[in-house]
């Protein structure tokens, strides 16, 4: 692609495998999986010029990265603490992740060095913003979106592709998409993924409330599910209100009562 716009091919040079940092990895047990783990992150990273952070503001843990790449979570645990170490990544406070050595595999122009030294200043001015304790988020370079290619439905997608390809089909407003993500990162690190007919259902159960009950009640529904560690959003909380709303009666403890979507 042009030099003002975004670079989503990884150019590797012959001598890769034999550079310091890849023998060294190679060199330990399970190495060739760490190898497959860095490269693995090198791509997804392209697409926003070497740093990993989900939708620019939601980092990606140890357990959504270990299904990303197809490995244990462990594994992929011990790969991060060997990429930090070998200076071949670099994680800032607010969990962003920076693939330190990726312009030098983009692909050659005649402004390399330019952008070399562009990424370099923006992990510098990043860390100057965390420490300086601003919440501006790093803003993407605009480009022209290309036309969507009709794509085979993969054999296996996570949660959040799932939930990612469904969600335009639904009537939901920004803070609760949003919301919806970070519930498919949650159900994600309890190993309790959802399939395509589940989370079709809890997009119109979502929708309807949403509706009923306003998108701001529902994203604290939602975080109050999270922080109590529940399997599923009680939407019978909110129908318990109402009906405390209507009649002045108490409401009673439902929590065993799970709504599983």
């Amino acid at each position: 692609m042009a030099d003002n716009g975004k670079y989503y091919y990884l150019k590797v040079k012959e001598n890769f495998f034999e550079t310091d940092e890849m023998k060294i990895l190679e060199g330990m047990k399970d190495g060739y999986i760490y190898g497959n783990i860095l490269l693995k992150l090198y791509l997804r990273s392209l697409k926003n010029e070497g740093r990993l952070m989900y939708r620019n503001r939601i980092p990606y843990t140890p357990e959504i990265l270990a299904e990303l790449v197809g490995h244990e979570v462990g594994t992929v645990e011990k790969a991060l603490k060997i990429f930090r170490e070998l200076d071949l990544i670099e994680v800032l406070d607010n969990g962003a992740i920076y693939m330190m050595d990726i312009q030098n595999f983009i692909g050659r122009s005649s402004t390399e060095a330019d952008r070399r030294r562009a990424y370099y200043n923006r992990v510098k001015e990043e860390k100057e913003a965390i420490s300086a304790g601003t919440t501006e988020k790093i803003e993407e370079k605009k480009e022209t979106p290309e036309p969507k290619k009709k794509e085979s439905k993969p054999k296996r997608e996570t949660t959040v592709q799932i939930f990612e390809r469904l969600v335009p089909e639904y009537d939901l407003p920004d803070m609760i998409t949003d919301k919806m993500v970070e519930w498919c990162m949650y159900k994600t690190e309890r190993k309790e993924p959802y399939k395509e007919q589940g989370m079709k259902a809890l997009l119109r159960r979502v929708e309807k409330n949403v509706k009923q009950y306003g998108e701001e009640r529902i994203c604290e529904l939602i975080d109050t599910c999270m922080s109590s560690n529940w399997v599923g959003i009680i939407w019978k909380i909110l129908e318990e209100e109402q009906q405390k709303k209507s009649s002045g009666s108490p409401i009673k403890s439902r929590v065993s009562e799970v709504d599983n979507w």
